[in-house]
């Protein structure tokens, strides 16, 4: 039996569970994946609290960065 790799939402995922965020850069250079963006829908679509900002990397691009939202019993969020 073949395995099959993990899907590129699967991989965002799993770095958002272990690191918390993840910016469009970083996943173009650690992943590959050049439609963040469009896999973040896909996985806010499918109910995982996803959300993004914006933010100045240390070599002055502004780029989204996205992270995991965690709500409680009255609905506050905070990061995960």
């Amino acid at each position: 039996m073949v395995c099959a790799e993990p899907s590129q939402k699967e991989i965002l995922l799993q770095h958002l569970r272990a690191h918390g965020s993840i910016t469009k850069l970083q996943a173009l250079q650690q992943y590959g994946i050049m439609n963040t963006g469009g896999r973040m829908f896909e996985l806010h679509e499918e109910g995982h609290p996803v959300s993004s900002r914006r933010v100045v990397t240390t070599s002055g691009k502004r780029v989204a960065e996205y992270y995991l939202v965690n709500f409680d019993a009255n609905g506050q969020g905070s990061l995960w």
